[in-house]
């Protein structure tokens, strides 16, 4: 199998796996710059001062977040939270990394959905492809918001990939029903025009999708 063939082998739950570890090294970096900005030398303080908060506040139920996280320190940092830990941590401090980055109402939306993602994948849940478009899609937004281009290459990529899935998908249904159809048809056609809603497997078509998918099929 060629690079691409590999790629299209990978199973999604892999897919939300690798991006979720991406996520978390996004988080860490975003989180360290913009907590140690304002709080300069205090803020492994400040952070360690909300997981003692959480712990006596939230009763210990096996789940992974702040009320279980172990204190941070100088060596580990942020290293030693998962992250489960890193999106409560985001919540946690939302208004100070809210005023200091481009992140909006939506982006906090976004992180109570990536939490819900993330339990999933741990309880090995299972995602259609479809799911796991829109679980890339939101970890693709929250690293831009952090400004995390580099990583955000890796989900973007990841997120491409399901998009040939599904019109592979769509052509081989088609094509296994040829009486239902008398004109030949190619799926990307229709991603292009926007004709298919996210509940029924992706995005509705902004421009920058339609390019983006005219510019795979070049």
């Amino acid at each position: 199998l060629d690079e691409k063939d590999t790629r299209m082998e990978k199973k999604t739950e892999q897919r939300i796996g690798d991006s979720l570890v991406i996520l978390n090294e996004g988080i860490r970096c975003f989180a360290k710059k913009i907590l140690s900005k304002m709080y300069g030398e205090s803020w492994i303080a400040m952070v360690n001062e909300s997981l003692r908060k959480n712990a006596s506040n939230r009763p210990s139920n096996g789940r992974n977040n702040l009320a279980n996280s172990k204190e941070i320190d100088e060596k580990t940092q942020l290293s030693s939270l998962d992250t489960q830990s890193l999106l409560t941590l985001l919540l946690e401090f939302w208004s100070v990394f809210e005023a200091n980055s481009t992140l909006s109402q939506n982006h906090k939306n976004a992180v109570h959905e990536l939490r819900k993602i993330r339990n999933n994948w741990a309880h090995q849940s299972g995602f259609t492809v479809e799911e796991a478009y829109r679980s890339l899609d939101q970890m693709e937004r929250m690293l831009k918001a952090m400004d995390e281009w580099d990583r955000c290459l890796f989900v973007e990529k990841e997120r491409k990939d399901l998009i040939l899935i599904m019109a592979e998908d769509i052509k081989r249904e088609r094509l296994n029903n040829p009486q239902s159809y008398s004109m030949v048809y190619n799926p990307l056609d229709d991603l292009k025009n926007g004709l298919f809603q996210r509940n029924n497997g992706i995005a509705h078509g902004t421009r920058e999708e339609s390019e983006e998918l005219m510019d795979m099929e070049d």
